[in-house]
């Protein structure tokens, strides 16, 4: 779980750090950071309420790996794969 709550907290600083460092965000920026900051924000639920991701929520924040690898390939790789492998191991997807 410790991994876990790393991981959350460097993506909580990467996008933290990208809000607040770069004055030209496009709406593509936007777009992405929030992405990354939603799918924290559900794990954070699994993690400290025992809350299961629901499966619109699966498919809106935990999907967008083919796109993102396109915005920055390396945040992808590093962050939000990670992410969503942890929170598919821990089985916090509800089940359809």
């Amino acid at each position: 779980m410790e991994d876990l709550k790393r991981l959350i907290k460097e993506i909580r600083d990467f996008t933290y750090t990208e809000r607040n460092s770069n004055e030209n965000l496009k709406g593509l920026d936007v777009f992405f950071i929030s992405m990354l900051e939603i799918s924290v924000c559900l794990v954070e639920l699994g993690v400290y309420q025992r809350r299961e991701i629901t499966e619109q929520e699966q498919e809106n924040w935990f999907q967008g790996d083919y796109h993102l690898d396109f915005w920055d390939s390396d945040v992808n790789k590093k962050l939000y794969k990670p992410l969503v492998s942890r929170v598919k191991e821990l089985n916090y997807f509800r089940e359809k």
